[in-house]
């Protein structure tokens, strides 16, 4: 996030709270991103918000994206292992009065993570 919209109350800490929250109704369950980031196997789910103030005006134009990673290997004789993306959320764009801001994230934060949580789901069918 930009330090433009920390005083509309969006930073990293709230973006994670809203994501973490959502999940959690979803019955995802969550590791402490200190745990997934040395637990090989382990997907990261990235939330990345990008904004932009119109001059002269109370308005912020945004993009919201939601995306998972999953340590991968490459084939080949150098077999290497790397980060990749393997799912992503239909991204959103808006634009919208500052002051609308944070609800207007949150709102479409909710949806891309309910993307998420139906995706999660529907690939675990079958598992105890």
């Amino acid at each position: 996030t930009s330090g433009d919209v920390r005083r509309y109350g969006l930073d990293e800490d709230w973006l994670a709270g809203q994501g973490r929250t959502a999940l959690g109704r979803g019955g995802v369950p969550l590791l402490e991103r200190g745990a997934a980031l040395t637990t090989e196997r382990q997907p990261l789910l990235v939330v990345r918000l990008q904004t932009v103030r119109v001059p002269d005006a109370p308005i912020v134009a945004w993009h919201l994206s939601l995306a998972m990673h999953q340590r991968v290997a490459t084939l080949g004789a150098d077999s290497t292992r790397t980060l990749a993306q393997t799912w992503a959320a239909e991204a959103s764009l808006g634009v919208t009065a500052a002051r609308l801001l944070r609800a207007s994230v949150a709102k479409t934060l909710g949806s891309q993570v309910e993307e998420f949580v139906r995706a999660w789901k529907g690939g675990r069918e079958g598992e105890p």
